[in-house]
This record gives C-alpha cells, sequence and structure tokens, in this order.
C-alpha cells in the first residue's frame, strides 16, 4: 500500500496539471479539486494495495487532503503577503 504522503503529492500534482492546461477549468475551484483527487486516489489506493475499506481510504483522503489545501494556501498566502 503506498503511503499517504505519497498519495497527496501525486494529488496536489496533477491538480496543478488539470487548473493548468484546462482552461475551462477555474482556478478557485483547485482546493476542492485537489481534495477530490486526493480521496479519489486514496480509495484506489486502499482497493489496489489494501484492505478494501473504501469509507476509512476515504475518511483518511478527505482529513490529508484538507491538510495539504490547507497548508499549501497558507504558504502561498504568507508569500504574496510578504512580496507586497
Amino acid at each position: 500500500m503506498l503511503e499517504i504522503g505519497i498519495i497527496v503529492v501525486l494529488g496536489m500534482v496533477l491538480t496543478s496539471l488539470v487548473t493548468e492546461y484546462v482552461p475551462s477549468m477555474p482556478k478557485k475551484l483547485g482546493s476542492l479539486l485537489a481534495v477530490a483527487i486526493i480521496v479519489a486516489l486514496n480509495i484506489a489506493n486502499s482497493l489496489v494495495f489494501g484492505e478494501a475499506i473504501i469509507a476509512d481510504a476515504a475518511k483518511a483522503g478527505i482529513e490529508q487532503g484538507l491538510i495539504a489545501v490547507g497548508l499549501y494556501s497558507a504558504t502561498k498566502n504568507t508569500i504574496q503577503q510578504v512580496r507586497k
């Protein structure tokens, strides 16, 4: 089973690719997309490599997705404020 950290990184990379290369994708929905991708990847990871307990995989994906999005957003906002 893949570690949740790898799932989060893959989710963030895929989110960046989608928001960059899909012109109709509003950038403001990137956070929601990131959480959805991380949840989906974690469920797939659980089904392929783990015990296939979808509810636990979804819960862990939501938790880690929200943490990752919050950390990313906080860092981005701090950098933007410092550059002003």
